[in-house]
């Protein structure tokens, strides 16, 4: 090692805990400084604290793993780390497919330390000692990237501000507090929620009875307390539209079999991408919804196993945000332009079996016009788009569950 001792900022995910803590007792007794958050939870002056850290360090390594690209903190931190002028060094510890990292780490040269071994040891240790000098701090220095909120914060302010919830919504918000309820980190807001829930005087039966059976096996005696579960149609008559979501639970027909492909762009939309996911999976089942984060088996080559699930599913949705059709690689092309794109060649996929499409403009986001398109997906135009803002999540989520229905029963009549 050279005279220099680096202090480094490790950024890794709280699920891989152990993991981290291993890898960074090798990095210690390299006699390098390191600042690790040991919190599992936030708020402004722990973001403050982080940001801090991220200007006063030399380099900022990266624990890369599927739970890493999930959090909502760790592309913030690596922004605003290139932004005041840090390296950066990305660490795989559990493996993640190339085809999944975003622009930012698939650019750089990786260390490989999922087996630890003498070799990838030797390979890190190298990888420090020819890290580059950190660029003096910019003046002025860049805005500080906003405070990483939970998608459950959100959940319950959505809860709170709505005075009836459809069905449809009920059984989403039911299924990402299931997925939370996995999360050391999220548990004790999950089951938070769930309780509140219950207590909705428009709850309907059936996410009633799923949210005893989550609450029995997270809470042996809240049996006891469980609210009856007869049928509680919302009461508002504003809405006379007929959707899915407004029928009383014993008026509602038999769920469509949907097999539903979900296309999207992680750096363009990966937070919507996965909040759309959780109300699909609570509507059609989890084993009927392809998201590629987690549904590719270890082993199997991507783009056979992409080709496979595209040619059994009955729709895809295309999430487009701001950024769909211009996102860009390391090299600067636009990756639509790229034949090698997945969601180009998702896309392709879909229109070369009439696989019917429903693009999912989100956040205010444009369709793309036929000119904006290469050629091989120019008739994604031709479908009728959908669209979902934060402002109306439930409404516009309602809606797009009631198109898909629509789509497949039309299906199952041919």
């Amino acid at each position: 090692m050279s005279a220099r001792v680096p202090h480094l900022f490790c950024s890794y995910a709280s699920e891989d805990r152990e993991e981290v803590r291993a890898l960074l007792d090798g990095i210690r007794r390299l006699g390098c400084q390191l600042w690790v958050s040991e919190r599992l939870t936030g708020g402004q002056a722990w973001w403050d604290e982080i940001l801090a850290e991220l200007r006063g360090c030399d380099a900022v390594l990266i624990a890369v793993s599927p739970a890493l690209l999930d959090s909502n903190a760790s592309a913030p931190q690596r922004q605003y780390a290139r932004q005041v002028g840090k390296p950066l060094l990305p660490v795989l510890i559990k493996p993640v497919s190339a085809a999944l990292l975003p622009p930012d780490l698939a650019s750089l040269q990786m260390i490989d330390y999922t087996v630890p071994s003498t070799n990838a040891a030797l390979e890190l240790a190298e990888a420090l000692l020819w890290l580059p000098p950190a660029a003096p701090l910019p003046y002025p220095l860049p805005d500080p990237p906003p405070v990483p909120i939970s998608d459950l914060a959100n959940l319950w302010d959505r809860q709170q501000a709505a005075e009836t919830l459809s069905l449809d919504e009920q059984l989403a918000v039911v299924a990402r507090l299931r997925t939370a309820l996995e999360s050391p980190k999220e548990r004790d807001a999950a089951l938070a929620l769930l309780q509140e829930l219950r207590q909705r005087p428009d709850l309907y039966s059936a996410p009633s009875r799923e949210i005893a059976k989550l609450l029995q096996d997270q809470i042996p005696d809240s049996a006891e307390q469980a609210p009856p579960t007869e049928p509680i149609a919302p009461s508002t008559e504003a809405d006379t539209t007929a959707q899915v979501s407004d029928v009383p639970p014993d008026e509602i027909p038999d769920k469509p079999t949907a097999k539903i492909f979900l296309c999207y762009r992680r750096e363009d939309t990966q937070w919507v991408a996965r909040s759309i996911y959780e109300s699909l999976s609570a509507r059609y089942g989890e084993m009927q919804v392809f998201r590629d984060i987690d549904s590719t088996p270890a082993g199997v080559k991507y783009s056979t196993w992409i080709e496979s699930r595209i040619g059994q599913c009955s729709v895809m949705l295309v999430v487009i945000g701001d950024a769909w059709s211009s996102a860009e690689d390391h090299a600067g092309r636009r990756r639509l332009d790229l034949p090698k794109d997945w969601v180009r060649q998702e896309i392709e996929a879909a229109l070369s079996r009439q696989i019917p499409i429903i693009p999912v403009c989100v956040q205010g986001a444009s369709m793309p016009s036929e000119d904006e398109l290469p050629s091989s997906i120019a008739d994604l135009t031709g479908f009728q788009s959908a669209e979902i803002t934060d402002s109306r999540w439930d409404y516009d989520i309602g809606r797009l569950l009631k198109a898909i229905d629509d789509l497949v029963a039309s299906g199952d009549d041919r």
